[in-house]
């Protein structure tokens, strides 16, 4: 019992986007899947995917996010 109740003491409080999967496919078939925890849409006009390629530090590819992520629903780019 006192096992269980440690695991829920230290659960953290998701209010905001996160990334859920990152998935690596064969050549460049790669995606991150993003998902909303929140109790409400979100939209996504005001987030951007910044990609640094082979552990580059600066000039990343900047990709802009339009449309919205629906309370519990996840999408994948």
């Amino acid at each position: 019992m006192s096992v269980i109740f440690a695991m829920s003491a230290n659960a953290q409080d998701c209010s905001d986007l996160f990334i859920s999967e990152y998935i690596e496919g064969p050549g460049n078939n790669n995606a991150i899947e993003i998902y909303n925890p929140t109790m409400a849409s979100i939209s996504l006009t005001d987030y951007t995917i910044n990609r640094y390629g082979n552990g580059a530090t600066s000039g990343p590819d900047i990709w802009p996010l339009s449309g919205s992520i629906a309370s519990g629903e996840a999408i994948a780019v």
